[in-house]
């Protein structure tokens, strides 16, 4: 059974621990897609950045 992790007396779920490590690879994601020029191509950009916040969260599940 996964357990709540304690920092200094306060406790997290491991949820919250996952969403806080996907936020810098989804930045990552997000620069390196920006700057090769695949955000301009998009229709719905919000939309595709929210699924990349989906991807990169379900990336960093399996590493916590």
């Amino acid at each position: 059974m996964i357990d709540k992790i304690n920092a200094s007396g306060i406790y997290f779920a491991p949820f919250a621990i996952n969403f806080l490590l996907s936020i810098p690879v989804f930045f990552l994601c997000r620069y390196v897609l920006e700057r090769a020029g695949v955000l301009e191509r998009v229709w719905y950009q919000a939309l595709f950045e929210i699924a990349l916040f989906v991807v990169a969260f379900t990336l960093v599940l399996p590493f916590s």
